[in-house]
């Protein structure tokens, strides 16, 4: 994160530095936290050809709780543009203390988690292989 100091006011230099202080000290999921699963095989985009292949990214209840426990805080740039799908798969965590939070996993293995409080976290799984309707299209692997 960047920061630069002007006459004593802060100045963050992308939107990412605000994600990453909003909720740079909440887990994302911890063992024992429940994953709703809510739908699968969605699509960002009304396109026939596009919602039918992402009609097939489904990921399992193992696969998301191996995704929370190895995903990684990423800049939005990685989330809108370098590692974009449309396809994407959404539920809710709810963790011991019952806190929520709704995610959503892109195919591409970004996702958004938005918290109660308004704070939301980017990630990104490295680790995370899973059949991808658009793999091989990202600009950056």
């Amino acid at each position: 994160m960047e920061i630069k100091v002007y006459r004593g006011i802060f100045i963050f230099v992308t939107l990412t530095a605000v994600f990453h202080l909003a909720a740079a000290d909440m887990a994302i999921y911890k063992a024992g936290d429940g994953i709703v699963i809510e739908q699968v095989g969605l699509s960002e985009h009304t396109d026939d050809y596009i919602k039918n292949r992402c009609a097939k990214f489904k990921l399992s209840e193992a696969q998301v709780k191996t995704y929370f426990l190895q995903a990684t805080n990423i800049e939005s740039r990685v989330y809108t543009h370098d590692r974009y799908s449309p396809c994407y798969v959404k539920g809710v965590i709810v963790s011991e203390g019952s806190r929520k939070a709704t995610w959503k996993i892109h195919s591409g293995r970004t996702s958004i988690v938005n918290f109660e409080d308004g704070a939301a976290q980017i990630l990104f799984c490295a680790k995370c292989r899973w059949d991808d309707p658009f793999a091989g299209g990202y600009s950056v692997e």
